[in-house]
């Protein structure tokens, strides 16, 4: 078992990629925990959840994966006290914010991801964040997600710059608006599906979830198909 966390500023677009990302997992098998560790708690509006249910199992399952939602030991979420608390899943996906998770969690965990925009007040919000997260601190492996991307002058080599992070692997995801239409029908039908995204929209999510589980999957088509199939 290992965990994965996305983390950045609110707003960058962390919550639907952990969901894709854990559709797509538990499309191939995997038995996935999504932990919400945000205090917008998205989750709830997302799939329309009633605190009450979450509260007395600890746990829900939507789509296929389940979800842990302001799940008590978030506070000092690490991996052993993962290990200790979720032995059951193959893999558990963590989304934090800024202010809701203490740094040591997202240092030790086995994958990471930021997630930026072209926002520049995020961007500037997340370079904060990052050098919080490393100070006093060895380099890490960082994966960097760049959500919605988009043609203007903040250009990625110039994120890059101003993150100033080495290492890891490098992700973008266009901009396209029937992204955010899908988004907008999955949030109204209280589910993830992922066809109605774009295919490259879909591709990054793929590549997102082979990085977690080290280049496992197959990378053609028939299995890229089967993986994002409604179920």
């Amino acid at each position: 078992m290992s965990y994965t966390v996305f983390f950045g500023t609110s707003g960058v677009g962390k919550t639907l990629i952990a969901l894709c990302t854990a559709k797509i997992l538990a499309n191939a098998g995997k038995r996935i925990l999504v932990v919400e560790a945000t205090k917008k708690s998205n989750l709830f509006y997302y799939f329309n959840i009633k605190r009450i249910l979450v509260q007395s199992k600890g746990t829900v399952e939507v789509n296929g994966f389940d979800m842990a939602i302001n799940y008590p030991f978030l506070e000092c979420i690490d991996y052993k006290k993962i290990k200790a608390y979720i032995p059951d899943y193959d893999e558990v996906l963590v989304i934090a914010d800024d202010d809701s998770i203490n740094y040591e969690s997202i240092y030790n965990a086995n994958n990471k991801f930021l997630v930026q925009d072209f926002n520049q007040i995020n961007l500037y919000k997340n370079k904060e964040f990052l050098d919080k997260l490393l100070k006093d601190r060895e380099k890490i492996e960082l994966n960097i997600i760049y959500n919605r991307c988009v043609k203007s002058k903040i250009k990625i080599n110039y994120l890059e710059k101003f993150l100033s992070i080495s290492g890891g692997k490098r992700i973008s995801i266009p901009f396209k608006l029937e992204n955010m239409v899908a988004d907008t029908n999955n949030r109204l039908d209280n589910k993830i599906s992922l066809e109605k995204f774009s295919v490259d929209h879909n591709v990054a999510i793929f590549d997102i979830a082979n990085i977690i589980v080290k280049e496992e999957l197959k990378a053609d088509k028939k299995t890229f198909k089967k993986l994002i199939a409604s179920r």
